[in-house]
Order: C-alpha cells, then structure tokens, then sequence
C-alpha cells in the first residue's frame, strides 16, 4: 500500500481506522510504503510527532529517483496537483498497489485511465 500526507497526517492525529488499516497491512506481511517527499510534507520534527515517527518505523520509505521523477512528470501532463501527487500516484502504479489517501479526487485525475486502487482517509 501505498501512502500519501494525508494517511501520514490520519496517523499523527491518532485515527484509529488508520493505525488499524497499518497494522493489518503489516501483520498480514503487507508493505506500507511512503515516497520520501510525502515525508517531507508531513515531517517537522517536533516531540509532538512522536506517534508519526512510530508509525514510519513500520513503513519503507523509497526515495525519488530520476525514472520515478520522470515518470511523475509524466502524469503532470493532464492533471496539474502537484508534484507530491504526482510521485504518490506513480509510486502506487509502479509497485501495483492501493493508495491511501485524503485527496481522491487528484490521484483519480493523475491515475487517468490506469486500474488503481483508491481507499479514502
């Protein structure tokens, strides 16, 4: 599976759907994977992060690479929601995942055509 900000930011705030959701992922040997940019958005480091921090220690972080950022470009073309979008999108097309997430709406208009799994935040 893969997560957006808005999965990360659900986890902070201590939603129980999503801390559920994870640990069903991973108990059942699933991978929660979060592209390093979603961090970035999410992360601020303040001890009041303590249970976001919990909750990656659980997850893969992957990192962008050139392809990954090429790819992305690429599904700029017809929906402009951002770059962060963008990669979340192309991360969960990449690994054939699911995308947990809180802005349907832009990963639908980025995914255009392509079969992907969507479950609201």
């Amino acid at each position: 599976m893969v997560y957006d900000t808005g999965a990360l930011i659900a986890a902070e705030r201590g939603v129980d759907s999503m801390w559920a959701r994870h640990k069903r992922l991973v108990e059942r040997g699933g991978e929660a994977i979060v592209p390093a940019v979603v961090v970035t958005e999410a992360w601020r480091g303040t001890p009041r992060q303590h249970r976001l921090g919990w909750f990656l220690d659980g997850c893969t972080i992957i990192p962008v690479t050139e392809d990954a950022a090429r790819a992305a470009g690429v599904l700029l073309r017809t929906a402009s929601h951002g770059a962060v979008d963008a990669l979340v999108t192309q991360a969960a097309l990449q690994y054939g995942c699911p995308c947990v997430t809180s802005n349907r709406a832009h990963i639908e208009a980025l995914a255009g055509s392509a079969q992907l799994t969507i479950i609201d935040v």
